[in-house]
């Protein structure tokens, strides 16, 4: 199953339109579209703010493994790890996506 099918299986889930979806999420409701209707992938930052503000399980999203919701709020250290493991990153792109979503994280505080 692909990311487009997870989101809108979260989306199901939770009871959400997509309207709700992405102010939940702090999105523009067509770029949440994009990504349901699989035209566009959802980018890195995009899975760790639904990970983190959903409580969705890393596992589930990327490995296809566990429940779809996590029942503890630590998903930020094991959602660097799965991408770490799925993806073979150099040191100096792990450095780019840290600053990344550090900044992110920062902007929306």
């Amino acid at each position: 199953m692909d990311t487009s099918e997870k989101i809108k299986i979260i989306k199901k889930e939770m009871n959400l339109t997509l309207k709700d979806m992405a102010e939940l999420l702090d999105l523009n409701p067509n770029t949440l579209s994009s990504y349901l209707n699989g035209q566009r992938q959802a980018p890195v930052p995009f899975l760790k703010l639904l990970c983190l503000k959903l409580n969705v399980n890393p596992n589930w999203l990327l490995c296809d493994t566990g429940s779809i919701f996590k029942a503890d709020a630590d998903n930020e250290s094991e959602l660097e790890d799965l991408i770490n493991q799925r993806y073979n990153l150099s040191e100096k792109d792990k450095a780019i996506i840290k600053k990344l979503l550090q900044f992110i994280d920062e902007t929306n505080s």
